[in-house]
């Protein structure tokens, strides 16, 4: 399954295994943050899994999740 952004992140880079780097999206204003962040999914993880955080967008200041499934 590929790795999707369920909402506050767009995918910048996808390993195809473990290891996926995304850049800060606002859903609210549009903002895309020009840094990115990663995370890599565990093999204990299974498929589906969800990867959580937030961030609270400079342009707008609306808190934002970051949702990405493994």
């Amino acid at each position: 399954m590929p790795v999707s952004a369920l909402s506050g992140a767009v995918i910048y880079k996808d390993d195809g295994k473990s290891t996926v780097v995304y850049q800060e999206k606002c859903e609210s204003c549009g903002y895309v943050s020009g840094s990115t962040k990663g995370t890599t999914f565990t093999s204990a993880q299974t498929t589906g899994s969800v990867f959580s955080t937030g961030f609270v967008c400079p342009k707008c200041k609306v808190r934002q999740k970051v949702l990405i499934r493994h």
